[in-house]
C-alpha cells in the first residue's frame, strides 16, 4: 500500500528511496545464512559508496528478524550498520519503523551502529527492540538506534552494547526525543559519553519516562540514564 500523494520511489536530490511507501513484515525472518547488508546502505559489500536512505514506512507487525550479522571494521565503509543503516524521511514527510524486534544477532561497525537503526533522521521509531550484541569501534552506538534525530518511543534493549564514545543502551547520540524506553543490557564505552539509556544528548532533545537496570561503564561523562546531558530529562531512573 502506498500514500499516493507522496508516491516517490527515489528522490535523487536527497538519496531518499521509497518515500511515502508502506511495507509490512508478514512472518519472522532468519537471515543468519548471510552477511547482512543494511536496508539503507552507505557502502555495499564491494566497498563501493552506495548511499541509499530508506525513507518509507516499515511495520514489523510484531515479528522478529534473527541472525543479523555484520562484519567488523574501523573504517568509514563499516559505518551505518544495523537492521536499517540510513533511515531518513524528508523534512515535511516523516518515515517510520514500528513493531519489529532484532534477536539472536551480532551487529558490528565503526561509526553509527544500532541494533534496529544505525542513523535516523525525520523518522518515528516505536515499539522496536533488540536483544543481540551491538559493537562499534567508534562512536554513536546504541542498542536500538545509533544516532538519533527522530522520535524514539516504547523501545527497549536487552543485549550488550559497546563502543568508544556516545554509547547508549537504547540510543547512542540523541538530538530529538526519546520516551518510554528502557535498557537492561550492559553498556560499555572505552571513552566518554556513556549512558544506560542515552549516551549523549544536545540541547534541543528530551529524554522522558525511561529507565536502566544494566551495568554501565566508561571513562568520562558516564550516567545510569544519560551520559553527557544538555537536554531535558524527566521521570527517569536507574538501578544499574
Amino acid at each position: 500500500m502506498t500514500d499516493s500523494s507522496h508516491n516517490i520511489v527515489y528522490d535523487k536530490y536527497n538519496n531518499l528511496f521509497y518515500l511515502g511507501f508502506y511495507f509490512k513484515q508478514t512472518a519472522n525472518l532468519d537471515v543468519s545464512a548471510y552477511y547482512w547488508t543494511p536496508i539503507g546502505v552507505i557502502y555495499d559489500r564491494s566497498n563501493t559508496e552506495a548511499l541509499r536512505k530508506f525513507s518509507g514506512h516499515y511495520d514489523g507487525d510484531g515479528h522478529t528478524v534473527a541472525g543479523v550479522f555484520t562484519p567488523s571494521g574501523s573504517e568509514s565503509k563499516n559505518s551505518n550498520q544495523g537492521l536499517f543503516g540510513s533511515f531518513s524521511g524528508a523534512y515535511d514527510i516523516r518515515a517510520s519503523i514500528s513493531n519489529v524486534g532484532v534477536i539472536d544477532s551480532y551487529i558490528q561497525g565503526y561509526y553509527y551502529v544500532g541494533g534496529v537503526v544505525a542513523d535516523a533522521l525525520y523518522c518515528n521509531i516505536e515499539n522496536c527492540y533488540n536483544t543481540g550484541s551491538v559493537i562499534g569501534t567508534g562512536g554513536r552506538v546504541g542498542g536500538v538506534v545509533g544516532g538519533n534525530s527522530s522520535t524514539v518511543s516504547n523501545c527497549y534493549n536487552t543485549g550488550s552494547v559497546s563502543g568508544s564514545e556516545k554509547v547508549g543502551g537504547v540510543v547512542g547520540y540523541n538530538s530529538s526525543t526519546v520516551s518510554n524506553c528502557y535498557n537492561t543490557g550492559s553498556v560499555n564505552g572505552t571513552s566518554m559519553y556513556v549512558g544506560g539509556v542515552v549516551g549523549n544528548t544536545n540541547s534541543s532533545s528530551t529524554v522522558s519516562n525511561c529507565y536502566n537496570t544494566g551495568n554501565v561503564s566508561g571513562s568520562d561523562y558516564v550516567g545510569g540514564v544519560v551520559g553527557g546531558n544538555s537536554s531535558t530529562v524527566s521521570n527517569c531512573y536507574n538501578t544499574g
